[in-house]
């Protein structure tokens, strides 16, 4: 592969993490005036702010497809992803009027980005053919983790209908979301990534496993932005669909043979790590919700965690 198209296919997961926020902060603007009272929602209007989330989702999955399949690391396109995100998310929300991002937040995401840009310098170079897919997942470790993947969906589940009447800035209700999400981001991402060691109807196995996979996420794509506050929700769905791929590039993929200065990729998986947390701590969440407050939405949620 050309110095070109490496650098072309370098800016997929920066495509990606602007388009998904757009999607997600445009439906959320929308829910904003409609629970306001400001505009009245029209099921024409619901299902075009359905198709546009959709869309957008899975449009950016199928270019994560492609970045994954020639043998990107996944861990990587997720954190270059999350952090444009992120980015994107904090400049829309401001400029909208939905959120409120306080000095340390702004410092949170610009960290960011920052350690980001490190974890890319220093973290698993791209993946040769030479890899066995059955070897990977034939080991213990790689099944069982895969099985906790699964446990861990099946969990979120219900603890998505057990907060479904919780207003959407409860950080209760974004939890189970964020996970789902999370896990099924996880499962495709790393369908994708075997797929590109696959041929004849392996290959046609491997992608039948995605698109099953991909369509049963699609009510979760399509919901959670008005069911969850974007601004928290970002950040927590980032750090967890991280941490989750680092485990499974350690755990599946044997990462640590490929990173290029262990010591710096975890510092610096660490730093980002921090960086989330700056962006989600109770002094940033305070002004995300002083909105919500003043309406008495959150006072329930309040009481309920003190």
């Amino acid at each position: 592969m050309s110095e070109a198209a490496a650098q072309v296919l370098g800016v997929i997961p920066i495509a990606v993490g602007i388009g998904r926020s757009v999607a997600a902060n445009t439906i959320a603007y929308a829910n904003e005036l409609y629970q306001s009272g400001e505009r009245q929602e029209t099921p024409c209007e619901r299902a075009l702010f359905d198709m546009l989330q959709l869309v957008v989702n899975l449009g950016g999955a199928a270019c994560l497809v492609i970045y994954y399949t020639l043998g990107y690391s996944v861990p990587l396109g997720t954190a270059i992803a999350m952090a444009a995100n992120m980015l994107t998310t904090m400049f829309l929300q401001q400029v909208l009027g939905l959120s409120r991002y306080t000095r340390m937040s702004q410092l949170g995401i610009l960290t960011l980005v920052v350690s980001v840009y490190i974890m890319a310098a220093a973290g698993p170079t791209p993946r040769g053919d030479d890899v066995d897919a059955g070897a990977a997942f034939a080991k213990t470790s790689s099944q069982a983790w895969c099985l906790g993947l699964i446990a861990l969906g099946v969990v979120s589940i219900y603890g998505i209908h057990a907060t479904w009447h919780r207003p959407n800035c409860s950080r209760r209700k974004t939890l189970p979301w964020v996970v789902l999400n999370s896990c099924f981001n996880v499962l495709t991402d790393q369908i994708s990534s075997v797929c590109g060691l696959l041929s004849g109807w392996s290959l046609v196995a491997g992608g039948a496993a995605w698109l099953f996979v991909s369509a049963a996420q699609v009510p979760t794509i399509v919901k959670w932005p008005s069911n969850t506050n974007v601004a928290i929700y970002v950040p927590m769905q980032g750090c967890v669909q991280l941490g989750l791929n680092m485990l499974t590039g350690f755990f599946i993929w044997e990462d640590e043979r490929r990173i290029i200065n262990m010591p710096l990729y975890l510092s610096s998986s660490l730093i980002s790590f921090v960086g989330i947390f700056m962006v989600s701590g109770e002094e940033t969440e305070e002004a995300l919700v002083g909105k919500a407050n003043s309406m008495g939405v959150c006072l329930l949620e309040e009481r309920d965690e003190e």
